[in-house]
């Protein structure tokens, strides 16, 4: 048997084995909600000081991240303990809509609420524009947004 036939043999055993979803596999589909959410957040608040390219970088992070997760919950790949202990609750709320764009939509604009509340006004009254960059920058850097990847 030559090398290449013994090759293409293991592969195609290996091909027609199913292969159970790791132990950790679950875990790492929910705790994509958990990064979407975040990158959500802090796309919003560099949006906010016009650090534009890490705001789009976060965005799309996030953006990927919730469709895997989308993808993950359609296809049964995620376990419900993961799902409680992994996934931001206020997600499992905006799990409703015609597509998942739209979903993740609604996923940003939440997120994007959360970011900003207590920067754009204290106390109900709006904040200035420095005042708010001032916050937005404190929260960013508070909150990790640059080690997100």
């Amino acid at each position: 048997m030559t090398k290449l036939t013994l090759f293409l043999l293991v592969l195609a055993l290996l091909s027609a084995v199913h292969l159970p979803v790791s132990a950790g596999g679950s875990e790492k589909y929910a705790l994509m909600g958990k990064k979407a959410w975040h990158a959500f957040e802090c796309a919003s608040l560099n949006s906010l000081v016009g650090n534009k390219a890490e705001a789009k970088r976060l965005f799309f992070l996030g953006y990927n991240n919730g469709r895997g997760l989308l993808k993950a919950l359609k296809e049964n790949k995620i376990k419900e303990k993961d799902i409680s202990n992994e996934v931001p609750w206020i997600l499992m709320l905006l799990f409703e809509g015609p597509s998942d764009d739209f979903i993740l939509g609604r996923i940003y604009s939440a997120a994007e609420r959360d970011a900003l509340k207590n920067i754009l006004n204290t106390e109900g009254k709006p904040n200035p524009d420095e005042v708010q960059k001032v916050l937005a920058r404190n929260k960013i850097s508070h909150g990790n947004c640059r080690s997100i990847r």
